[in-house]
C-alpha cells in the first residue's frame, strides 16, 4: 500500500526551544492548511523540549530525536531527508505562520509551477512577543 503524500512538509529544528515553541506549535496546528506533515528534529535538547515534544498528540507530527547536538544544518538536512510533501517549509523553532499566509503561498505556487520558491513577510519579535522589525523581501516582486 502506497503512503499518501502530504501537500506540504513543515520542518522545524529544535534545540532548547521551550521559550518560544508553544507559539510556533499553536500556529502550525491551527493553520489554514490541513494537509501537512510537521517534521520536528530535536538536536539533543536538555531544557525539557524533548519531553514536551514526546507529549504532543497529533498524527501530522513526526518527531526525530537526536541524542547529541550536531547543529542546525544537520537537523534541517535530516528533516528534508524525511520530508514527503509536495512543498517544503523550513520553520525555525521560534517562528510562527501568520494566519492565511501558508495557503496563499501554496496557491501562488500551484498557479506558477515554474517557480522554485514563495516568500512571505518576516516579523522579528523579542522574548516578550513584541515585534520590533518586519522584512517584506524588497528584492522580490509579488
Amino acid at each position: 500500500m502506497q503512503e499518501l503524500r502530504p501537500l506540504i512538509s513543515i520542518i522545524t529544528a529544535t534545540y532548547n526551544s521551550m521559550k518560544y515553541f508553544e507559539e510556533t506549535k499553536r500556529t502550525v496546528l491551527s493553520g489554514d492548511v490541513a494537509d501537512f506533515e510537521w517534521i520536528v528534529v530535536d538536536d539533543g535538547s536538555s531544557d525539557g523540549t524533548r519531553e514536551y515534544l514526546l507529549g504532543l498528540q497529533d498524527e501530522r507530527l513526526k518527531l526525530h530525536l537526536k541524542s547529541i547536538n550536531s547543529g542546525i544544518e544537520d537537523s534541517y538536512g535530516k528533516g528534508i531527508e524525511l520530508a514527503k510533501g509536495k512543498y517544503l517549509l523550513i520553520l525555525d523553532h521560534d517562528d510562527t505562520i501568520p494566519g492565511g499566509s501558508l495557503s496563499k503561498r501554496i496557491d501562488w505556487l500551484e498557479r506558477h509551477p515554474q517557480a522554485n520558491a514563495a516568500f512571505g513577510a518576516v516579523a522579528y519579535m523579542d522574548e516578550k512577543g513584541v515585534i520590533y522589525k518586519e522584512s517584506k523581501f524588497p528584492f522580490l516582486r509579488s
